[in-house]
């Protein structure tokens, strides 16, 4: 992303998690280098949602300002092995919802059947591919 990164509000993942778990959706890997994030998701979404939540344990690179992971002082190897454990568990995910970004890539890379079991929220490409489409287009692709 050229100056700055856009932020997906937490709300617009929210929309696909409830129908996923309302369809027999199972676990919901949730990447991201914001305490924000994960914030919103244990105080403001439902508990039958929240609790199908999935998350690398122990995350020492999280921000919670405009402030880069891997400017918060925490040791480089640390941040890599942080994002090198978000690339390839999301690699393995049956589903992939996301935003622009190097590891969204690095993911599609690994792991390129996941390409037409994913929905990137910034492609106007997929703007058609809402909680409905997911539901019926994309859920029974993973089964």
């Amino acid at each position: 992303k050229y100056l700055e990164r856009h932020v997906i509000p937490t709300s617009t993942f929210y929309r696909y998690a409830k129908e996923f778990v309302k369809n027999g959706g199972g676990s919901i890997y949730v990447a991201s280098d914001s305490a924000k994030v994960f914030e919103e998701i244990d105080n403001y979404w439902p508990e039958q949602i929240a609790s199908h939540v999935v998350r690398q344990p122990s995350v020492v690179g999280l921000t919670s300002n405009e402030t880069a992971a891997f400017d918060l002082g925490v040791s480089a190897h640390r941040t890599n092995v942080e994002a090198l454990t978000d690339l390839l568990t999301l690699s393995k995910c049956t589903f992939f919802l996301h935003g622009l970004s190097a590891l969204s890539e690095a993911v599609l890379f690994i792991n390129p059947g996941l390409i037409e079991r994913s929905i990137n929220l910034e492609d106007p490409d997929h703007e058609h591919k809402d909680p409905n489409y997911f539901v019926t287009e994309m859920m029974p692709k993973g089964k």
